[in-house]
């Protein structure tokens, strides 16, 4: 089964961006998520452009551990059939200067759908940051066993670089001012450390509106194009959650 990811994203170098030219950022950490309004766990629901692909759930949660704060992502997507499909978790630390990936897993699926782990060594940790001038960037990346293959390593590198430029869009009914990014992935399997075995490389565009978070991505691949934007927040008892999701998080024991 092939799922298509939101929390892995990279980027390339391009001429023409979306939006209007804003320059420096002194507090980009503004334009990521809405930290203290994530103390309350909160559902993202992302729908695409093409009916055809799936619908992605982010269940995102704050909380504080010996005087850090760390958020969490779980994120989920829901094929055309109604089924949701548990895809990754993402524990980040944040802080007024930035976001750093602390621990990542991606799940896999065989044909019995049976769920399969897999915790990644993180490469580089850095997934936001405060201070943006245009064309600069930050990487995080990973490395993962594979959960078919003992001698087989998927590596991922994603490379976010700030365009200087910003997006005005509507968020239930509001305006609201974006940050715009250029995410470049690239992916690599390979066997004994040393045999590369395949190379995947795409890109997207990435939205970061102020006060909301991460609110559209436009991901090009191969010949592809994967639009996915955000409709709505959800609390995690909305009857807009799939069940799969609100009964996990269920609280009213």
């Amino acid at each position: 089964m092939i799922v298509i990811s939101l929390l892995v994203v990279f980027l390339c170098s391009c001429e023409d961006h979306p939006g209007e030219p804003k320059g420096k950022v002194n507090n980009a950490m503004d334009y990521y998520f809405p930290i203290e309004d994530l103390r309350d766990t909160k559902v993202y629901h992302y729908k695409p452009t093409n009916k055809a692909n799936q619908e992605m759930y982010w269940v995102l949660s704050v909380h504080d551990t010996l005087g850090k704060t760390y958020m969490i992502t779980d994120a989920y997507s829901k094929d055309v059939n109604g089924t949701a499909w548990k895809l990754e978790w993402m524990k980040e630390e944040i802080t007024i200067d930035s976001a750093v990936v602390k621990d990542y897993i991606r799940y896999y699926y065989d044909d019995s759908r049976y769920i399969t782990p897999i915790r990644a060594t993180i490469q580089s940790p850095t997934t936001f940051r405060k201070e943006l001038n245009k064309n600069s960037s930050v990487i995080w990346g990973y490395s993962a066993n594979d959960p078919y293959s003992a001698s087989v390593k998927e590596e991922m590198k994603r490379k976010r670089t700030y365009t200087g430029n910003s997006y005005e869009t509507n968020f239930n009914n509001q305006k609201v001012e974006a940050l715009v990014f250029k995410d470049q992935f690239i992916i690599r399997q390979i066997k004994n450390k040393d045999e590369v075995l395949s190379v995947e490389d795409f890109y997207q565009y990435s939205y970061y509106a102020k006060g909301i978070g991460l609110i559209k991505y436009k991901r090009f691949f191969d010949e592809s194009t994967y639009e996915f934007t955000l409709v709505d927040i959800y609390s995690v008892d909305n009857q807009n959650v799939p069940d799969l999701i609100r009964n996990k998080y269920d609280l009213s024991d």
